[in-house]
């Protein structure tokens, strides 16, 4: 694997369309940040 070119992994918190919380590791958006969904299964 190249050094460097991989997105930071880290973890943030995912909120589910009834309110409930769990923390998972993602690229997505910066640590800590918190992800609210619209639409779950």
């Amino acid at each position: 694997m190249k050094a460097d070119i991989h997105p930071d992994y880290h973890e943030i918190t995912v909120v589910m369309t009834d309110g409930t919380e769990y923390k998972t590791r993602s690229t997505y958006g910066k640590p800590g940040e918190v992800l609210k969904l619209d639409v779950d299964p």
